[in-house]
């Protein structure tokens, strides 16, 4: 998050995780794709056409050890 003011807020979005993380493991696949859809910020029963109505165009996962 501290480096978010560096690279800039206009070109990459951000999701904290807060709270009780989610289980992949016992996890069903809806449940993960729900959490896919609001990192990206997905509206549901929408088709995407074009890349340009999306959020974002691109997709990094980070993670720490």
């Amino acid at each position: 998050v501290a480096g978010i003011s560096v690279v800039g807020q206009d070109y990459y979005g951000m999701f904290p995780l807060r709270g009780k993380l989610l289980n992949v493991r016992e996890a069903t696949t809806h449940q993960q794709m729900e959490n896919k859809d609001k990192i990206l910020g997905l509206q549901e029963d929408k088709i995407y056409e074009r890349i340009k109505s999306l959020r974002y165009g691109h997709l990094m996962i980070m993670t720490d050890q």
